[in-house]
């Protein structure tokens, strides 16, 4: 995703450590801690300095886990030189050869112009 949903994180979080999946160090913050930590990192955030060089962004409209909305925001946040591709697929678009060939002569044309 290109923007951390809190709420998601949250969630995501509790049940890791509930799990064992992941250890905190027994502060009461410490997910939050987490949560601010990895936004600093947000695709969102670091995007726009991306420009000048070029950036292809390719999504599957009918993603499950990161929803296409989230692929217009991080395209709208970036500078140009910048290309959106859709593909009917879900979140498993790179399992398609005929999307990934397709998004790499894409890309070649688009970084070649």
């Amino acid at each position: 995703p290109c923007i951390i949903n809190t709420s998601v994180a949250r969630l995501l979080l509790e049940r890791a450590l509930a799990a064992g999946v992941i250890r905190g160090d027994g502060k009461s913050d410490f997910i939050d801690r987490v949560i601010q930590e990895a936004s600093k990192y947000a695709p969102y955030e670091w995007i726009r300095f991306i420009a000048p060089r070029p950036i292809v962004i390719a999504h599957g409209r009918s993603d499950e886990v990161v929803p296409v909305e989230q692929a217009y925001k991080l395209y709208n946040a970036a500078n140009e030189p910048k290309k959106l591709l859709l593909f009917d697929a879900g979140h498993r678009l790179r399992a398609n050869p005929r999307d990934m060939a397709k998004i790499v002569e894409e890309a070649l044309t688009f970084f070649n112009t």
